[in-house]
């Protein structure tokens, strides 16, 4: 394997290298990508869908995982946000129980957004104005940063096309947490009006992992909407700085020495309807990869 700045680990969210569809069950998907992820010279995988939960499948999980040296992030427990609710106790014993399962697998890291991909979670919600939503979030993550901190674990908040990132920076301010911040997504600032370049340079000095996707601008026909959008493209061709963010976060990010470049492509737009979807994630992971090992090769 390449020498890479600060002993950077490459990786991909596993949904953007699927399985052949005969390969179903959680072991066997994860098995199959962490061989390929090996061949791919890629050490993590971001899981995005459901792990094993039987106790000879986890055993050999965490075998192959240490044969293959390939390290995983998991997804945080959503009860994050629930922490200063009414339902408060049963949200801890629920984020705990997901942190114990994360360290039998040794994982590290654990994410997940605020925004759901749906307008009701960004800051153009009318009926929860952004300072409350923002507030909201603060009080969360204290609590939260307490449990990941008792634990000896890092949580990472996407910018999930929810806030920008100035909005999210002062968030981790407030917190002022070492075991929580960023899982810097290097493009979804398109999907909230703001240009991605800038949250990247918002969030940088929290980032504690990525997504590492591009996006470019392009005309696009349609009846009564902006006549262009933000698509999806192979890393480089798109209005993402990557060279710029890569410097950034080597310079800026507290975790710069092994920080996890996970790979997360999609959303990409006015394809041709015939193409196989699943051998087109290959083709623009594999080039991506190659494009970041450029960007980090020492």
């Amino acid at each position: 394997m390449e020498k890479f700045i600060n002993n950077v680990k490459l990786g991909f969210i596993s949904y953007i290298y699927p399985p052949p569809p005969e390969i179903s069950k959680p072991l066997e998907c994860l098995r199959w990508q962490i061989q390929k992820a090996h061949e791919l010279e890629c050490e993590v995988i971001h899981v995005s869908y459901q792990m094993p939960t039987e106790e000879s499948e986890m055993e050999e999980l965490k075998r192959l995982l240490g044969e293959y040296n390939i390290e995983l992030e998991l997804r945080a427990s959503r009860d994050i946000f629930e922490l200063t609710g009414p339902n408060a106790k049963q949200a801890r014993e629920n984020i705990q129980k997901s942190i114990d399962y994360a360290k039998y697998f040794d994982v590290r890291i654990m994410r997940n957004g605020y925004g759901t991909l749906k307008a009701e979670t960004t800051r153009y919600n009318k009926s929860k104005p952004v300072r409350e939503q923002l507030d909201f979030l603060v009080k969360n993550l204290k609590e939260a940063a307490r449990i990941y901190e008792d634990n000896g674990m890092l949580y990472a908040l996407e910018n999930h096309c929810d806030f920008t990132g100035k909005e999210l920076a002062w968030v981790f301010e407030q917190v002022n947490s070492p075991n929580v911040g960023a899982a810097l997504d290097t493009a979804n600032g398109f999907s909230i009006y703001c240009d991605p370049n800038d949250d990247i340079r918002e969030l940088a000095p929290y980032t504690i992992t990525t997504h590492i996707k591009d996006s470019k601008i392009m005309d696009y026909e349609g009846d009564d909407i902006i006549p262009y959008l933000p698509l999806g493209c192979p890393l480089g061709e798109g209005n993402v700085d990557l060279e710029m963010a890569i410097d950034l976060l080597m310079e800026k990010s507290p975790h710069a020495y092994g920080l996890h470049l996970v790979l997360e492509q999609g959303w990409y737009g006015g394809l041709d309807k015939g193409y196989d979807r699943r051998l087109y994630n290959y083709m623009v992971m594999e080039k991506g990869l190659e494009y970041l090992k450029k960007l980090i090769t020492k």
